[in-house]
Protein backbone atom coordinates (compact mmCIF):
# COMPACT_ATOMS: atom_id res chain seq x y z
CA UNK A 1 0.00 0.00 0.00
CA UNK A 2 1.64 3.62 -0.54
CA UNK A 3 1.32 6.06 1.48
CA UNK A 4 0.25 9.71 -0.21
CA UNK A 5 1.30 13.09 1.32
CA UNK A 6 0.76 16.71 0.82
CA UNK A 7 3.09 18.81 2.11
CA UNK A 8 2.37 22.77 2.62
CA UNK A 9 4.56 25.61 1.99
CA UNK A 10 4.15 29.24 0.47
CA UNK A 11 7.01 30.76 -1.66
CA UNK A 12 10.71 29.34 -2.76
CA UNK A 13 12.39 30.34 -0.03
CA UNK A 14 15.87 28.50 1.20
CA UNK A 15 14.58 27.32 4.19
CA UNK A 16 11.45 26.08 2.69
CA UNK A 17 13.35 23.63 0.19
CA UNK A 18 15.14 22.18 3.14
CA UNK A 19 12.19 21.45 4.90
CA UNK A 20 10.46 19.24 1.36
CA UNK A 21 14.26 17.54 1.47
CA UNK A 22 14.02 16.66 5.18
CA UNK A 23 10.69 15.72 5.07
CA UNK A 24 10.71 13.33 1.69
CA UNK A 25 14.48 12.02 3.18
CA UNK A 26 12.15 11.12 6.45
CA UNK A 27 9.43 9.70 4.29
CA UNK A 28 12.17 7.56 2.03
CA UNK A 29 14.06 6.39 5.20
CA UNK A 30 10.40 5.26 6.72
CA UNK A 31 8.44 3.80 3.96
CA UNK A 32 11.11 3.28 0.88
CA UNK A 33 9.59 4.21 -2.39
CA UNK A 34 5.68 3.17 -1.00
CA UNK A 35 5.02 6.94 -0.53
CA UNK A 36 3.73 9.81 -2.38
CA UNK A 37 4.62 13.29 -1.54
CA UNK A 38 2.81 15.99 -3.47
CA UNK A 39 4.61 19.58 -2.74
CA UNK A 40 1.35 22.34 -2.56
CA UNK A 41 2.74 26.09 -3.12
CA UNK A 42 0.16 28.23 -1.70
CA UNK A 43 1.08 31.36 -4.09
CA UNK A 44 0.53 28.90 -7.09
CA UNK A 45 -2.40 26.74 -5.72
CA UNK A 46 -4.29 28.54 -2.85
CA UNK A 47 -7.42 26.17 -3.68
CA UNK A 48 -5.74 23.40 -2.77
CA UNK A 49 -5.21 25.40 1.16
CA UNK A 50 -8.89 26.11 1.04
CA UNK A 51 -9.91 21.99 0.03
CA UNK A 52 -7.54 20.38 2.96
CA UNK A 53 -8.24 23.42 5.75
CA UNK A 54 -4.92 24.37 5.74
CA UNK A 55 -4.18 27.77 7.63
CA UNK A 56 -0.55 27.66 8.47
CA UNK A 57 2.46 26.51 6.45
CA UNK A 58 4.15 23.94 6.66
CA UNK A 59 2.19 21.67 7.01
CA UNK A 60 1.91 18.14 6.43
CA UNK A 61 -1.37 15.64 5.54
CA UNK A 62 -0.92 11.90 5.17
CA UNK A 63 -4.33 11.96 3.67
CA UNK A 64 -4.15 8.07 2.20
CA UNK A 65 -5.04 5.94 3.89
CA UNK A 66 -7.50 7.23 5.96
CA UNK A 67 -7.53 8.69 8.64
CA UNK A 68 -6.35 11.89 7.71
CA UNK A 69 -3.32 13.55 9.84
CA UNK A 70 -2.25 16.94 9.84
CA UNK A 71 0.72 18.11 11.40
CA UNK A 72 1.86 21.76 11.25
CA UNK A 73 4.83 23.62 12.32
CA UNK A 74 8.19 22.33 13.03
CA UNK A 75 9.02 19.13 10.79
CA UNK A 76 12.32 19.20 11.04
CA UNK A 77 11.74 16.94 14.24
CA UNK A 78 11.94 13.19 13.27
CA UNK A 79 10.31 11.96 16.84
CA UNK A 80 7.69 14.46 16.35
CA UNK A 81 7.20 13.02 13.07
CA UNK A 82 7.21 9.84 14.14
CA UNK A 83 4.42 10.23 16.50
CA UNK A 84 2.30 12.16 14.10
CA UNK A 85 2.31 8.94 11.74
CA UNK A 86 1.54 6.88 14.47
CA UNK A 87 5.04 5.34 14.54
CA UNK A 88 6.07 4.73 18.24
Amino acid sequence: MELKFRLYIIGCSVRYKTIIEKVDRFLKDSFADHYTLEVINLLEQSKMAVQDKVFATPTLIKYFPPPVRKIVGDLNNRDKLKIFLEME
